[in-house]
């Protein structure tokens, strides 16, 4: 009986300690530095081009992705498509992030996508779409790393999709290197002391059944 009351006396104590639920990050992209080539990508595009892995000064690592766009008004794509389907919440935080560098064609520019996949197959909703192209720096050979904060749509059941895109106007000549690729969410876990506080739990729970019998 005294063990039972210390027991219940600690959780009590400790509930008034908690602070609440920790946030933890969670990864989405598979190989997002293209250490293992394009394994979990696929390429996408209109520019008849194929982006191809580069080993020629990546941000990290010994790879990025290479997309050169040779075709006028064309779009050239490595993209992740319907990721973590029927895990995801509406709403929830999201962020993207990645390096790029590389240089523009006349009217050219480069950006993400990412989209909220309904459950409707191919119904999808923009929740970061391209607006201004990504500012890269004068010289090609030097890395920026972008990042961008939203929240999902309100339909994710499908998942999510990200695009990367190097795109052409009336030139040609896009030339954009992508690395250390980045997707992630906020999850909620237990910290320790709510961990704890539902094991004390379920020890009163047994003691009052063994009282009982």
């Amino acid at each position: 009986m005294f063990r039972m009351k210390a027991l219940l006396g600690t959780a009590a104590a400790l509930s008034l300690m908690a602070a609440g639920p920790a946030t933890a990050q969670i990864e989405l992209i598979t190989n997002g530095g293209f250490e293992s080539g394009f394994a979990g990508w696929s390429l996408e595009g209109s520019s008849g081009d194929t982006p191809t892995i580069s080993t020629d000064n990546p941000s990290s690592g010994l790879n990025s992705a290479s997309l050169v766009n040779n075709a006028v008004t064309s779009s050239l794509i490595i993209a992740q498509r319907n990721i973590a389907a029927g895990l995801l919440l509406p709403g929830q935080s999201v962020t993207v992030s990645f390096d790029a560098r590389g240089s523009y064609a006349v009217g050219g520019v480069a950006f993400p996508e990412l989209l909220s996949e309904f459950g409707d197959p191919g119904a999808t909703s923009e929740v970061l779409t391209g607006g201004p192209p990504l500012a890269l720096a004068a010289n090609p050979e030097e890395w920026t790393t972008f990042t961008f904060n939203t929240t999902l749509g309100a339909d994710v059941d499908g998942g999510i999709s990200l695009l990367l895109l190097a795109n052409n106007g009336p030139g040609s000549g896009t030339s954009v290197f992508y690395d250390n690729v980045s997707v992630t969410v906020d999850s909620l876990i237990p910290e320790p002391t709510s961990l704890l506080l539902m094991g004390l739990g379920g020890l009163a729970m047994v003691g009052r059944r063994r009282k009982k019998a």
